[in-house]
């Protein structure tokens, strides 16, 4: 797993890679995530069931992503993938990390995966810009994922990709980690109305409805 996002910083992107990749521990694969450093954490660390981070020591530069460079995590991606034996690279999100070990894994014949987590749009210049990025490099994937209908149809009308190349895995919860506590129950004919979203542009929901 590659990104800039995941934890100690939260947010959605962060807990997918995170639950996604306790599941594949859990179906007995190993599984790596590689990111940036975190204030002073950098180097190896490791959360439950063997899960092992790379904080590589570069440090964000804006909105917890690192400045593009093309060349600069090749030497540690590298040599990352071939200590660990990495069969597949799976990429998360539109980042600086993501993009560029989309680009170089392709290069050095890996088997390359990219989930992708929001809704761009396709109007302004940076939108436009950004889009012709990504479309180069997705092209480079060997398949695209994204986490929703309206996400894998943003996804492939800006990219102008070929929508068999791209499928739909949806987040979801597990129902059984929040059923009500029946010793809790309220009083009958009692409402109280609940909202979820995200507050992040760009990478989930924008507004909460009720």
């Amino acid at each position: 797993m590659v990104c800039d996002f995941f934890y100690p910083s939260m947010g959605g992107v962060e807990n997918h890679v995170y639950q996604l990749s306790q599941c594949l521990l859990m179906q007995g694969h190993t599984v790596i995530i590689v990111t940036h450093r975190c204030t002073q954490r950098c180097g190896i660390r490791w959360l439950p069931h063997g899960l092992k981070i790379y904080h590589l020591p570069f440090a964000p530069v804006h909105d917890r992503v690192l400045m593009p460079s093309a060349l600069l995590l090749l030497p540690l991606l590298r040599d990352i993938l071939i200590r660990e034996r990495i069969e597949i690279v799976h990429t998360h999100a539109v980042c600086t990390m993501a993009l560029e070990a989309v680009a170089l894994s392709s290069l050095m014949d890996y088997r390359v995966v990219h989930t992708e987590h929001s809704n761009f749009g396709m109007s302004s210049s940076i939108d436009i810009n950004l889009n012709e990025l990504e479309r180069f490099v997705l092209l480079l994937a060997d398949t695209v994922v994204t986490v929703s209908h309206t996400s894998k149809e943003n996804v492939t009308l800006r990219c102008h990709l070929d929508p068999s190349f791209v499928y739909v895995i949806p987040n979801a919860i597990d129902p059984s980690q929040f059923s009500p506590d029946p010793d809790n129950a309220r009083p009958a004919r009692e409402t109280r109305p609940h909202g979820a979203g995200g507050s992040v542009r760009a990478r989930g929901v924008a507004t909460a409805s009720l």
